[in-house]
């Protein structure tokens, strides 16, 4: 993606971030390094793994390559795992039963997506020639032999079984397709071969990939009751697919399936039904791929309401979901029956936790974009980081409290760049009254498709000062589903919640009263709101974590 005129991130070598963000990094790094995942616990039988073999392996092992990468901490047990790893194939290179050519199991294709894409990154991150040969195999093996199968991968919604619990099972056979109860779920195999794709493609593959591109795009979401997790999968590919190809088509329909996602699929607290038109729990791993989709979608349309939708999503969906211990859990789906939120699984150990790796690691990796001589602040996470224009570079921190307050400083701690570069800092939702200042003096600044623009040297010792005014506001719902009459509460983009035993209402206009950080009292219903997303700090069973989050109109 780094194309000469295209928006791409910093490199992980040249971020590091502070504060909130890298505080929850570290704490997942930690529970991913607890026994569960450990080289003699990580290696499933096909049973331990509710038979979605390579699975659990998969989703470890990307997630302790990103997260060494992002944090800058090795992996204490990353070597042992890959030394372990072609130990645990099967004679074709890949996990589990061997299928082909008499059926195939959807499960053991959507697994494979993560491991594909575990060793893609690890190749990128590494070069070795081992890696890349395990990838051949799978490739060889696993899923070229499936080329024509997705043609007859069942769509008819009157054909599927609708059920399954927080862990998918294979429910059915149709034809030579074993079927998940993770309905689509095949795509997230689509994930892994575009990954491969772009960094061994070949004719072969990329017919294999048109192929499920094809497949995936003939399927009607909403009839099918489709699983949102493996179509936000599916919405990464088409995007990763995209900056690779180059054809529209590709990017038209990320952007239908994800405004259908948003009005269909997306909870009151911007994370995930698991299922569409079955709204029972939330799945961090969804939400994980919905906050990446939404970034990329800003990306290459540069449309800023894709990077608000990723603000709200982080903030409200994605540190909601992680817990005390680290890991990830799923909640009620607030708004389907009623305005509060509570959890619905502690911990699913088995995905989600593994999937904040890569959640957390891109949230770091997002914060700047650049583009010749322009850099974009997409998000305000204190951080260091390096910045190169040409041959010549610059070092800058940034801090900031956002979004308790709408302050950001930036400070150029080394230069030699003698050309001026264009800063571009992101407009946050639910903010206005915006100021930029330099070396403590104001600067003229333009407004630039969401984003405060200025061209400006950068010397060694100037400061930026970024200033906005955080409001409060009361919004509609999201989903067209979602109970009538319901308004959420916002300070910029967090919700604001309460906890109680017993619905409260808060009327508009909000007449508040400041009782401590980001804490407030209706100073007519006397409801007592606060921000509800940091579960860091809450040890217990899911009754301590309900709140309500929806207020009558």
């Amino acid at each position: 993606m780094e194309t000469k005129g295209k928006l791409h991130p910093l490199s992980f070598n040249d971020i590091s971030v502070h504060g909130d963000l890298y505080r929850r990094a570290i704490r997942n790094f930690d529970r991913l390094e607890e026994e569960r995942y450990q080289p003699h616990r990580v290696f499933l039988s096909e049973e331990e793994s509710l038979f979605w073999p390579g699975d659990t392996e998969g989703r470890t092992l990307l997630a302790l390559v990103l997260l060494s990468q992002s944090t800058h901490r090795p992996a204490r047990y990353l070597d042992e795992i890959l030394w372990k790893f072609p130990k645990m194939l099967n004679s074709r290179g890949y996990f589990g039963t061997i299928h082909l050519p008499d059926a195939v199991n959807e499960q053991q294709l959507a697994s494979h997506g993560w491991v594909l894409r575990a060793l893609c990154e690890a190749y990128q991150w590494h070069h070795e020639d081992l890696f890349r040969q395990w990838i051949d195999r799978i490739l060889d093996n696993l899923a070229l032999p499936t080329t024509g199968l997705y043609r007859q991968y069942p769509v008819d919604p009157n054909e599927r079984t609708h059920t399954g619990g927080f862990a998918g099972r294979t429910v059915e056979q149709i034809g030579k397709w074993q079927l998940s109860s993770d309905i689509g779920c095949y795509v997230i195999f689509l994930d892994g071969l575009v990954h491969c794709f772009e960094r061994f493609p070949s004719p072969k593959l990329k017919l294999l990939i048109d192929e499920m591109v094809e497949r995936f795009l003939q399927i009607d979401l909403l009839a099918i009751k489709a699983q949102t997790h493996a179509t936000l999968t599916a919405l990464r590919a088409l995007l990763r697919y995209y900056s690779l190809q180059k054809e529209c088509y590709l990017l038209d329909h990320a952007v239908k399936r994800y405004q259908l996602y948003t009005q269909e699929g997306m909870t009151e607290n911007y994370a995930n039904y698991n299922w569409f038109r079955r709204g029972e729990w939330t799945e961090p791993c969804a939400v994980i791929d919905s906050f990446i989709v939404a970034v990329r979608l800003w990306q290459f349309t540069e449309n800023p309401r894709y990077l608000a939708d990723a603000h709200h999503i982080y903030y409200n969906a994605l540190c909601r979901g992680q817990r005390a211990n680290g890991g990830f859990g799923t909640d009620t789906c607030v708004g389907v029956a009623g305005p509060f939120i509570e959890n619905s699984v502690y911990e699913a150990y088995w995905c989600c936790t593994m999937r904040g790796g890569e959640g957390l690691s891109r949230a770091i990796q997002f914060q700047y974009f650049v583009r010749e001589n322009a850099l974009y602040i997409a998000f305000y996470h204190s951080n260091q980081a390096k910045l190169c224009f040409g041959e010549r570079q610059c070092n800058i921190r940034l801090h900031s409290d956002y979004p308790h307050d709408g302050n950001v400083f930036l400070q150029i701690t080394s230069s030699d760049l003698t050309v001026e570069p264009e800063l571009l800092f992101f407009k946050p939702p639910n903010c206005d009254r915006f100021e930029l200042k330099k070396n403590g003096n104001p600067i003229e600044f333009k407004d630039k498709k969401g984003f405060l623009a200025v061209t400006t040297s950068l010397q060694e010792g100037d400061t930026l000062n970024f200033h906005f005014a955080i409001q409060h506001v009361m919004h509609d719902t999201l989903n067209r589903n979602s109970i009538s009459g319901y308004q959420s509460l916002r300070h910029g983009p967090l919700l604001l919640g309460c906890e109680t035993g017993r619905e409260g209402v808060v009327k508009s206009p909000l007449t508040k009263e400041q009782t401590g950080s980001l804490c407030y009292s209706d100073t007519r219903s006397g409801v007592h709101l606060k921000p509800f997303y940091d579960l860091l700090r809450v040890k217990g069973d899911k009754n301590a974590c309900k709140q309500q989050l929806l207020f009558i109109k």
